[in-house]
């Protein structure tokens, strides 16, 4: 799994962040599992949340003053980095249209982000999903990332059933059959 060193490293996409941040809190400061997970959100989560009034009202905690703290745990960009970065956004947005992929600035900020730094993409959303397939970067699941945790000793079977009644109480269930499918294969089974 690509990551700097040792540790893994997983970029959380707007609505997987949404989906677990409030059952997990704080999801991005905690560090859990052996080579060490980390998970963080790029900065332009911050500028989506608040310009975007059916997500700031659906998941008003999100702008609070302990989930904003927790947020703020970002990647380091040195000016090399930033370079990088800004050259690859390019490309990001091209492709994306050249493929008529409706991918947000957030999304493609990610998908830079994970290019720059060698992480996996935590994103249930289709059209970012083909592009990180065209840039190599790869990409896991919200399902999948529950999974992570509870394997890594993040997240207990009793937190990981919270999180997912959450989840599909705010008729937010992400690829309802694949979700469905791995929690079974994942979870019930288990004591």
């Amino acid at each position: 799994m690509p990551s700097s060193g040792d540790e893994r490293l997983f970029l959380l996409d707007t609505n997987t962040y949404l989906r677990v941040a409030d059952s997990f809190h704080p999801i991005i400061a905690t560090v859990f599992g052996s080579p060490p997970c980390r998970l963080r959100v790029v900065p332009d989560l911050d500028h989506e949340l608040r310009r975007n009034s059916r997500l700031s009202s659906k998941f008003h905690w999100a702008s609070s003053e302990t989930y904003s703290q927790d947020r703020s745990h970002y990647l380091r960009v040195c000016q090399e980095k930033r370079r990088e970065i800004e050259t690859n956004l390019e490309y990001i947005r091209e492709t994306a249209q050249d493929f008529l992929l409706s991918t947000s600035p957030v999304d493609n900020f990610c998908l830079v982000y994970a290019l720059a730094f060698g992480a996996v993409v935590v994103t249930d959303d289709g059209p970012m999903t083909s592009l990180a397939a065209e840039f190599d970067i790869p990409v896991t699941s919200t399902i999948d990332l529950l999974k992570l945790m509870y394997d890594e000793g993040r997240a207990n079977l009793q937190e990981i059933r919270d999180a997912v009644a959450v989840i599909e109480g705010r008729d937010d269930v992400p690829n309802p059959k694949y979700f469905w499918k791995k929690y079974n294969l994942y979870f019930e089974n288990q004591n």
